[in-house]
């Protein structure tokens, strides 16, 4: 009933929209016979309903949009979830044959489950940029992108990610294409756990004609982060072009 609900509310939206802005539903479903890939497998259908809005300026290359999805389990409805995504991205073409140019976006997007796993809750903000070069002789893609990622109920899961890249493309004439890639990325987590430990000590003598004793009390306090994650990935390829839908790469 709740699918019937969203995709109404998405053509009855665009048919008002349609002059400004475009339109895109969805829906998308697959059976998977071991859901959570564990030894004692579980199946389940699920299924993905979503809208997409998107509006351009006339004459302008910045766009707006939005794309709200329910992702739902047909055995187990308690997991079911939706998305929210809001964002806008430019281009922007940087010599007069706009044969260069550079592409920035940035995106919030928030996840929202039912109590029962409400521990998989997050907002995340998400911006990027890219440049592309189209040269004499090759093609070339670099970029960076940041995410931030905050677990509404599971703070030491919230975290930030960067990541880097360069591509060249070289393509020949017999339709061979080589492609040369090099990725960096890092994560790091902002959850920490404090331990405390206190330890104490008790001194006794004598003093004049008196027994007397001393007690100390030493307290330690230690920090245990999450260490960050680092990788580097340096990849090539050749793809070769056989029909007009057809081809081989390695």
């Amino acid at each position: 009933m709740f699918l019937r609900k969203i995709v109404l509310l998405a053509f009855v939206l665009t048919g008002f929209l349609q002059a400004q802005f475009t339109k895109n539903v969805e829906i998308s479903s697959h059976y998977d016979d071991n859901l959570y890939r564990s030894p004692l497998p579980t199946t389940d259908v699920l299924t993905d309903a979503s809208i997409g809005l998107a509006y351009t300026a006339e004459n302008s290359d910045l766009s707006f949009y939005y794309k709200g999805s329910l992702n739902s389990y047909r055995e187990n409805s308690l997991r079911n979830f939706t998305l929210h995504n809001i964002g806008l991205n430019y281009f922007s073409a940087i010599d007069d044959s706009e044969r260069h140019g550079f592409y920035i976006g940035a995106d919030w997007t928030s996840r929202l489950n039912g109590d029962e796993y409400s521990l998989y809750n997050y907002n995340q903000i998400f911006a990027y940029t890219n440049f592309q070069f189209d040269l004499d002789w090759f093609f070339l893609k670099t970029g960076y992108n940041f995410r931030y990622r905050n677990y509404l109920d599971l703070a030491d899961l919230t975290n930030s990610q960067q990541f880097i890249f360069l591509q060249a493309n070289k393509s020949l004439p017999t339709r061979t294409t080589f492609i040369l890639e090099t990725h960096l990325g890092y994560k790091s987590f902002a959850g920490s756990q404090f331990f405390t430990s206190t330890s104490s000590t008790r001194n006794g003598g004598r003093g004049r004609g008196r027994m007397t004793e001393t007690n100390s009390e030493v307290t330690s306090t230690q920090v245990s982060d999450t260490p960050g994650l680092s990788q580097a990935i340096v990849l090539a390829r050749v793809s070769q072009s056989l029909h007009e839908k057809v081809g081989l790469f390695l």
